[in-house]
């Protein structure tokens, strides 16, 4: 008994010093905003458009009237007063709409006790409602279609509950109808207008985009890390004032004095050793920091460099992985042009 209380309180004190000198990464996340550039850029002399929604149909869709301008924007460029004076224009035109269905008969069992059942028809119903539609973005000033997709179809389906009768599934069907086909339609609508907009974007233009990001900042009871909170503070407040495009003086040195922070932080690192200030529980962790750091001042090589050096952290790889893979994207698109400036 003396003896595995013995071996218990020498268990806690190796656990308490454990904790004592524990470095953790103590990470918060800081949203980052940056502007993407478009995969396919536009020529240099095209600087205005207009956009329209054009409904072919007899069916009333939400869009507002006139549509000119007020349903589909593309981010980066302004939008011109009138189609005369447009360089490019954007169309998303709906050609129709259709739809298919009916009520049928459902074979189904009811028990009346514990030992019968009965077999009973009753009804159900289904609508699957289409739209069909095309779009278009044409450069006028060049006389060059830039995209042109037409008759694209797409579908979408409710399907009911069964009744307890095939003619209470008439009933429903015919009373329902309407008000199923308007949801189906709205929503077959709104998905492909989204999804075009998100397209051309994409494309085209300089869409603001927004993530949010692990930063490390540090913690241990018998170590001072007041120089990560410190970076930590001023990464955060810099990324609070940077609107994802223009890196101004104050940002740049903002930056720079946090990646001295972690750099010089880096530098403490002692391999496989427990009661050190920069462990391996941490040194990973400001690795990525200054990877991301680096990821805002579009210094690509840098955030490469810092990666490498953490894909051995298997807590990291997949983290890793997915920024590195977001940083070849974003270095290939400021290749191909110089956005907005």
């Amino acid at each position: 008994m003396q003896k595995n209380i013995f071996f218990f309180i020498l268990f806690a004190a190796f656990l308490s010093i454990n904790i004592f000198y524990a470095q953790r990464p103590n990470t918060k996340n800081i949203q980052l905003k940056y502007i993407q550039p478009p995969d396919t850029p536009l020529s240099k002399n095209l600087k205005q458009y207009t956009s329209r929604v054009i409904n072919l149909t007899s069916f009333l869709l939400p869009i507002p009237f006139p549509s000119q301008n007020k349903v589909i924007k593309l981010n980066g460029y302004k939008t011109a007063p009138s189609f005369s004076e447009s360089d490019f224009t954007i169309k998303f035109v709906v050609n129709s709409v259709s739809y298919q269905g009916s009520p049928f008969e459902v074979k189904y069992s009811e028990k009346i006790n514990d030992s019968v059942s009965i077999e009973k028809t009753g009804g159900a119903y289904t609508i699957e409602g289409f739209l069909n539609f095309s779009e278009y973005v044409q450069d006028v000033k060049n006389n060059n279609s830039l995209l042109s997709k037409e008759g694209v179809s797409v579908r979408n389906k409710f399907d009911s509950s069964r009744f307890k009768t095939y003619a209470e599934a008439i009933t429903a069907f015919e009373k329902n109808r309407d008000a199923h086909l308007r949801k189906l339609y709205y929503t077959l609508y709104n998905n492909s207008l989204e999804n075009f907009i998100y397209r051309i974007n994409d494309r085209f233009g300089f869409p603001l985009k927004k993530s949010s990001y692990k930063i490390a900042r540090g913690a241990g009871r018998k170590y001072d890390y007041s120089d990560l909170n410190e970076a930590f503070n001023v990464f955060d407040n810099a990324m609070s004032k940077y609107n994802g495009i223009d890196l101004t003086d104050e940002i740049k040195n903002s930056i720079n004095r946090c990646i001295d922070i972690w750099g010089n932080s880096i530098l403490e690192y002692k391999p496989k050793k427990r009661k050190t200030r920069i462990g391996d529980k941490i040194i990973g962790e400001l690795h990525y920091n200054i990877a991301i750091a680096y990821f805002v001042l579009r210094d690509w090589n840098k955030v490469y460099e810092n990666l490498a050096k953490i894909k051995g952290k298997k807590r990291l790889r997949k983290t890793s992985n997915n920024f590195e893979l977001q940083t070849k994207k974003m270095q290939n698109r400021y290749i191909n042009q110089n956005p907005l400036n």
